[in-house]
């Protein structure tokens, strides 16, 4: 939104800009009309030109153009009375007017040096127009000293129009804008200090004789740009400048080439310098800006996952007690403990029966996944084999045999382990219930615990409606159901699969499924047993034992 708001300042014409910087252009162009340009002997520095630069990076394209337009005009105007007809100035109306909108175009981008850099598009400008207009001749393109003095022109006027944006972006902050970086004290003072030094000794050694301290004024420049930013950076460069300055104007401009080239490389470093700093300041900003925008949001995530565990551990208290009240004073109607019933209360007592079981273990599902996101497992010597082969009794007492027959299948000796017995009973009752559910009638469900050499896998093998390749890795999130609409066939929230997987991991282990649609799974995890012991508590070691081929998947 901002962005889009400031492209939409920039597309309209700012009056007053426009007023005051044609005014400033006409008037500049007087008072420089007699600066020489150090490097082209009889011509003279046409800096007004910035003016119309600096116009159209504070004011947009149309601004920048608008000012290049009028501000070109009414110099050639004025000129008519004073010097007569200046082809020159005509000639300039149309490039300078091109210049202002370039100049617009590219401060959109907020780039100090390279909206200054536009300087360079009305001096090419310029030359395109004077050229075939016959106001320069062909011959001239070919001599070193054009393109020496119109480089120096464009470097006086980058340097000018860079430092003037700059000095005015930096008006608020010095009145106390808030965006003002104000460094530690003592480190402002410290490398302040430094650099005056250092000035201080290259400007006493130049002073002295000794040419090498003039190339060497570079380096307080970049010491000031990289550690305090890009007004200390200019004012470093001023100061050197006036040594430099003061050099050339004893030698004369004629014999001062080599001072005024250094003097310019020396403030367009400065610019450029303290422009990648200041870059990197605001990208510095910028980043722990977003670092506090991620803070805050973890803080709302983890209240957010607070109170959300909160709000599980009260549903899942709430719900059990009045479960537990339903479901016994349902078993003592079924019973008859409370009067005699006919046979349609029966059934209607068994359905209720079967849909309070069925919602207790949904509320079972959601308190193991909590209990095991907050790590509240546990730990005690636990027997799988015991542990499973408690479950799949139970499952048989549960559901008809006839229908969906229970085979349990133990290979080797499985040591005790330490575990979660609840929470490991809990996955052991998912992967049954996944599987019985999943499984048409007649469907044989087998259930196999072997040890392999460090781990213990058990595996779950039903002959149900199977799950395509590409959802694998996919069953075990929470509350995924590979079609939707299982969800009303089979019942369920989707968070059998993931209680295994999280008790799983919790325990160090992992978890796999090898299926194909309509052909059956099995399920299967893995449980470490580097911490095992015998039934007194001895540690003891496994002899490597053979492992079914399917397996190996488990371990991938």
């Amino acid at each position: 939104m901002m962005k889009q708001k400031d492209t939409h300042t920039h597309s309209h014409i700012r009056w007053g800009l426009v007023a005051s910087s044609v005014a400033a252009y006409v008037v500049m162009g007087a008072l420089v009309s007699n600066i020489p340009n150090p490097m082209f002997p009889d011509a003279i520095l046409a800096l007004n030109m910035i003016v119309i630069v600096i116009a159209g990076y504070f004011g947009g394209p149309h601004t920048g153009a608008l000012v290049g337009l009028l501000g070109t005009l009414c110099n050639f105007l004025i000129k008519i009375p004073l010097i007569g007809f200046d082809p020159y100035e005509a000639a300039a109306i149309l490039p300078h007017t091109c210049m202002g909108f370039v100049a617009g175009r590219v401060g959109e981008t907020r780039s100090r040096i390279g909206t200054a850099l536009t300087v360079l598009v009305g001096h090419g400008l310029n030359l395109l127009f004077f050229v075939p207009l016959g106001l320069l001749p062909v011959s001239m393109l070919f001599s070193a000293i054009l393109w020496t003095g119109l480089l120096a022109e464009v470097a006086v006027g980058l340097i000018l129009t860079a430092l003037i944006i700059g000095i005015v972006q930096y008006l608020p902050y010095l009145r106390g804008g808030r965006q003002l970086r104000i460094p530690e004290r003592r480190k402002f003072i410290l490398v302040a200090s430094l650099i005056a030094a250092f000035t201080v000794i290259l400007g006493l050694a130049f002073l002295g004789g000794i040419t090498l301290a003039a190339y060497l004024f570079v380096l307080p420049v970049m010491l000031a740009a990289v550690a305090l930013g890009f007004l200390e950076a200019w004012l470093t460069g001023v100061l050197l400048s006036i040594l430099l300055g003061r050099a050339a104007l004893e030698l004369g401009l004629d014999a001062a080439t080599q001072e005024v080239s250094l003097l310019l490389m020396l403030n367009l470093i400065a610019l450029a310098l303290g422009e990648l700093a200041e870059t990197l300041h605001q990208q510095r900003q910028l980043a722990q800006a977003r670092m506090e925008e991620l803070r805050e949001a973890y803080q709302a995530l983890a209240q957010a996952d607070h109170l959300k565990s909160e709000m599980i551990q009260n549903i899942s208290h709430e719900f059990r007690t009045p479960l537990s009240m339903i479901l016994g004073y349902n078993e003592l109607l079924f019973t008859g403990t409370l009067g005699s019933i006919g046979a349609q209360q029966e059934k209607a007592l068994k359905v209720m029966h079967r849909q309070g079981w069925q919602l207790a273990y949904l509320v079972e599902q959601i308190t193991v996944l909590h209990q095991v996101e907050q790590g509240n497992l546990s730990w005690q010597p636990v027997s799988l084999e015991t542990l499973a082969r408690d479950r799949v009794e139970r499952f048989q007492e549960r559901v008809d045999l006839t229908k969906w027959p229970l085979h349990f299948e133990v290979e080797g000796d499985l040591p005790v382990l330490e575990a979660d017995s609840e929470c490991l009973s809990r996955a052991l009752n998912a992967l049954l219930d996944n599987a019985i559910k999943f499984s048409p009638d007649g469907g044989r469900v087998n259930v196999r615990l072997w040890p392999n050499h460090d781990k213990v896998f058990l595996t779950v093998e039903d002959q149900g409606i199977g799950i395509p390749k590409d959802k694998h890795t996919l069953i075990f999130n929470r509350f995924y159901q590979v079609d939707g609409s299982m969800t009303r066939r089979f019942g369920g929230l989707g968070t059998g699969l993931a209680v295994v997987r999280e008790v799983v991991h919790a325990h160090g282990g992992d978890v796999w499924v090898t299926s194909s649609e309509g052909e059956g799974s099995t399920f299967g995890f893995w449980l470490p047993l580097q911490h095992t012991h015998d039934s007194r508590g001895i540690p003891i070691e496994l002899p490597p034992v053979a492992q079914p081929a399917f397996a190996d998947q488990g371990r991938s």
